[in-house]
């Protein structure tokens, strides 16, 4: 039984459904039936800190422990990548490394020597419904 699936790296971004996955350690199988992307959010700062404060104007609906895949930042690139969401509020939410099963609390991103977020991004949250 899958209690937790998170898909980075190679896999992340390519689960088709019909697909079957099976569990690394556990050996247990599942077929994915749906691929439904739960959140959206455009994101319009961040700025150099320990945790960093993203901010999304119009809002989120992102939840304490979800992990989020930012995309096409400007300026400060390296965000660009899975990460968890912590202290979330209505308009913001902390950046966070991502949570693994070795590593179930993760540690805070430092950006304090990023370079500078100049434009955009958009942050996503996706569920995938396994059998």
């Amino acid at each position: 039984m899958f209690a937790h699936l998170n898909v980075s790296g190679a896999a992340s971004g390519a689960l088709t459904t019909g697909e079957t996955l099976t569990g690394g350690t556990s050996g247990a199988t599942a077929i994915v039936e749906s691929i439904t992307s739960l959140g959206t959010a455009n994101i319009t700062g961040v700025p150099a800190a320990h945790p960093p404060v993203v901010t999304m104007s119009a809002g989120h609906n992102f939840k304490e422990g979800q992990q989020i895949v930012i995309a096409s930042v400007s300026g400060m690139t390296q965000i660009n990548t899975t990460h968890t969401v912590k202290n979330p509020t209505a308009t913001t939410f902390e950046l966070f490394q991502v949570a693994t099963a070795t590593n179930s609390t993760p540690s805070a991103v430092d950006t304090t020597t990023s370079t500078a977020y100049t434009s955009g991004g958009t942050a996503v949250h996706t569920v995938i419904i396994l059998n």
